[in-house]
């Protein structure tokens, strides 16, 4: 099942990956026979659908949750696991949405560049008006 982020963005099943545990907690008769955890594990360099500005927005705003250059989700708020796969689908989505939406922050970066330009227009400057006169 593919996984629509946006209209124009849409992640292919075969780049999405799943792995299914016990939950932790308590589960009656079920609790250490079913298998309800879901994890998703999508790796952001692998990616085909997503391009290069978007793997480093994601990367800079997602960079606490990432491991190896993998976004991980793991949910295990029901006892059924077909819950748990749309929830984390759902959870997984927003994630990539909202981190797709913020920019990530370029001010010093920026301010260094103006200053760097500044700075070699300076000495242009002063270095033509030092070569005519």
């Amino acid at each position: 099942m593919d996984l629509k982020i946006t209209k124009t963005l849409v992640i292919p099943s075969n780049e999405i990956k799943w792995r299914f545990s016990r939950s932790s907690g308590p589960g009656g008769q079920n609790v250490n026979k079913i298998e309800s955890r879901v994890e998703i594990i999508f790796n952001l360099e692998d990616s085909k659908v997503l391009n290069d500005y978007q793997k480093e927005i994601l990367k800079r705003n997602l960079k606490n949750k990432l491991v190896n250059n993998s976004l991980r989700l793991a949910v295990q708020e029901h006892r059924n696991q077909l819950l748990n796969r749309q929830l984390a689908l759902m959870k997984f989505s927003s994630i990539i949405k909202n981190a797709l939406k913020k920019p990530f922050k370029l001010r010093k970066y920026l301010f260094s560049l103006f200053i760097f330009d500044m700075f070699f227009l300076f000495v242009y400057f002063f270095s033509i008006r030092h070569v005519f006169s």
